[in-house]
């Protein structure tokens, strides 16, 4: 069996490697947050949630390019970039 010498190569991202996002929120405050890529967003909504007095991060929604980001996504899972703003907005709940 021979092996191939081709010169395919494959770049492959640091998994550990951290990016710094800013959640923007209704009022237009803005929140940074370094993060590694393949963590998930639980962490980010938890600390903004806690750093605004909002309680419960089920009560805001984060969304980035019209794509509403859950708890267990992770930055990787949609191309996420450094320096990239997520948009935060409450969750209100009728009668």
């Amino acid at each position: 069996m021979e092996e191939s010498t081709g010169s395919n190569s494959v770049c492959f991202e640091e998994v550990d490697e951290k990016i710094t996002l800013t959640v923007k929120g209704h009022t237009g405050n803005k929140f940074s947050f370094t993060m590694k890529r393949h963590e998930t967003f639980l962490g980010l909504k938890t600390a903004y949630c806690e750093s605004r007095g909002y309680g419960d991060h089920k009560n805001t929604r984060f969304i980035w390019n019209g794509k509403q980001l859950c708890c267990r996504d992770t930055p990787n899972d949609f191309g996420i970039e450094n320096g990239d703003v997520i948009d935060a907005v409450l969750s209100l709940r009728g009668c």
